[in-house]
């Protein structure tokens, strides 16, 4: 936890009077973080959090896969939707242009 301000201004005026070198009251007092955020971080506290990142990316990696799979399965669907058609039109034609050969020959 990090000193507040006043604390900070309390315990410089105190120790200077003690110590009588405001100079190294300064550079002790600015071994002690001034915020929450300036305190270093432990080992523990890092693998943590990488343990926590782990565990997103991995429910990542499994949302990824369950998209992969739907998107493989709806390209599967259209292109085969697609290609009946196609078949179907050109296998239509073809009768259509047999038909007229026949007709008129």
């Amino acid at each position: 936890m990090g000193l507040a301000e006043r604390s900070r201004a309390v315990l410089h005026t105190k120790l200077t009077e003690v110590v009588g070198d405001e100079e190294a009251v300064g550079d002790m007092l600015s071994e002690f973080p001034a915020h929450d955020l300036e305190r270093p971080a432990t080992k523990e506290f890092v693998r943590a959090e990488v343990a926590e990142l782990r565990t997103e990316l991995a429910g990542l990696r499994t949302d990824n896969a369950e998209r992969e799979t739907r998107l493989m399965e709806f390209i599967h669907v259209e292109v085969t939707s697609s290609m009946r058609w196609v078949l179907g039109v050109f296998l239509t034609a073809q009768s259509v242009v047999i038909g007229l050969v026949v007709a008129f020959t």
